[in-house]
């Protein structure tokens, strides 16, 4: 494969990601507003927002996670401190367990348990607040959550109480390893997909895992950015590798 080829393939390889992933995005979006639409009917009713009223939203999370997407294998709200009246902790989050079916992820969350899953200080959860933006968070090890390496898509909710949760979609690595190959295969130069934070997403060579940082000395060939309608809140790219 020539160069000129090679650019080709990669600016299509490029552009397929980020369409496949500004696609999750509007999953994550579809919750969101789901989320808003209950907060906004029992603040009408003067009821106050609790776990049982959060978990009407279990249908359409279903319903997303068995839609043909294999990309995607868990999606969910991560609330506040003052999100709910009755804890001030929760996490209503499902997770694909095949095309049919999910189930939910059940977390330690009092904080005086052995293996308290402190997610309000996680960086999915805190950086999408802090920011105020959507933002694709990882690839990160996700210990005492779901306890895989996976790349999170997030989405600060408002709420009318003042508080701010987060609605967040977690991404299949492996699917994305699929995904990479089916397009560049196994060519060389080595390709890696790498994240905002600089650790390697995915790549078509098994000198570069997921989750590892690139050596100081690797010399990177080409980059080609993975084009998004919001680019700060995909701020992956491709990068050819030198392969000697």
């Amino acid at each position: 494969m020539n160069d000129e080829e090679l650019n080709a393939l990669l600016e299509t390889t490029a552009a397929a990601i980020g369409k496949r992933i500004d696609g999750l995005f509007q999953f994550v979006a579809e919750v969101r507003a789901r989320v808003d639409d209950v907060a906004a009917r029992a603040a009408e009713h003067r009821k106050p927002l609790d776990r049982t009223a959060l978990a009407t939203i279990r249908p359409l999370v279903q319903n997303i996670l068995q839609r043909d997407e294999p990309l995607l294998e868990g999606i969910g709200v991560a609330v506040g401190r003052e999100a709910l009246v009755d804890t001030p902790r929760w996490l209503e989050w499902w997770r694909r367990d095949t095309a049919d079916s999910s189930h939910f992820v059940r977390h330690i969350l009092n904080p005086d348990a052995v293996g308290f899953y402190d997610y309000q200080s996680r960086e999915w959860f805190v950086h999408p607040i802090e920011q105020q933006r959507p933002l694709a968070i990882g690839p990160y090890v996700d210990a005492g959550g779901i306890e895989v390496c996976t790349v999170t898509l997030t989405m600060p909710l408002p709420l009318a109480t003042g508080d701010v949760s987060v609605v967040g979609g977690d991404l299949s690595i492996p699917a994305m390893e699929h995904l990479l190959l089916e397009s560049l295969g196994t060519l060389r130069p080595p390709i890696a997909l790498v994240a905002a934070n600089d650790r390697v997403i995915v790549s078509n060579s098994a000198r570069y895992v997921t989750g590892s940082r690139l050596r100081p000395n690797t010399t990177v060939v080409r980059t080609v950015p993975v084009p998004s309608p919001d680019p700060e809140r995909l701020r992956w790219r491709l990068l050819v590798l030198d392969n000697s």
